[in-house]
């Protein structure tokens, strides 16, 4: 798989507001890889974060194992549209964290992206 897709990973920091924040991470990512020409043909993905995964749970170092989407833009997809998403030596990745409880959602743990099916949660 590598060198195959462009991998997005987050990792949760300790934090001075940590006891008030709930625990697991229980929220809903969006991460968008922003098309910068006037076409605005963005490549989003979305998952849920696996919450009995350490990398979930409150910080007791300074921080967790990253998590995210090891196989999120497949990298012939970006290559032939890199034009559209790297400008001015520049790319811009959006990251939405969906923190309404509305978005709390504790079903099963898979990332999606539009045009590719479902791609799974992976912990690096």
């Amino acid at each position: 798989m590598r060198d195959q897709y462009l991998s997005i990973f987050l990792v949760i920091l300790k934090g001075d507001h940590d006891d008030i924040l709930p625990w697991p991470f229980p929220f809903n990512v969006t991460v968008r890889l922003t098309d910068q020409s006037n076409e605005n043909n963005h490549f989003v993905a979305s998952f849920r974060p696996d919450i009995n995964s350490i990398a979930c749970q409150k910080p007791t170092s300074d921080m967790n194992t990253p998590f995210g989407i090891k196989a999120c833009v497949p990298f012939g997809h970006f290559q032939e549209n890199m034009n559209r998403f790297v400008q001015n030596d520049t790319m811009s990745i959006e990251v939405k964290i969906e923190t309404s409880n509305e978005s709390i959602d504790h079903s099963p743990r898979m990332a999606e992206t539009p045009n590719d099916g479902k791609r799974e949660l992976t912990h690096h």
